[in-house]
């Protein structure tokens, strides 16, 4: 398939379909690979150009696992939180 207008508009029209026909998808990992995801997305939102509705959603998803996660170790979510501040990476 190549990229243009009709790409696009057969993506949209296919992803209506599966959301219609599945609303939610559940995923089952090992919790280190959760974070390891949760990790690479607060990365990916620092781009100054990632800034659309995808990206709300990658952060709603973290802050979503974050909230998980503080309910059983608040100390760990606390720092997890430190990826969306680029004043608390380490050199």
């Amino acid at each position: 398939m190549k990229p243009g207008p009709e790409a696009q508009k057969r993506f949209t029209e296919a992803l209506e379909r599966l959301v219609l026909k599945h609303p939610t998808f559940a995923v089952e990992m090992p919790m280190g690979n959760i974070i390891v995801l949760v990790a690479q997305m607060q990365l990916a939102l620092r781009h100054p150009r990632n800034n659309g509705d995808s990206a709300k959603t990658c952060r709603d998803f973290c802050e979503q696992v974050i909230a998980e996660i503080a309910r059983a170790e608040p100390e760990l979510a606390e720092i997890l939180t430190w990826g969306f501040d680029p004043s608390k990476d380490i050199p």
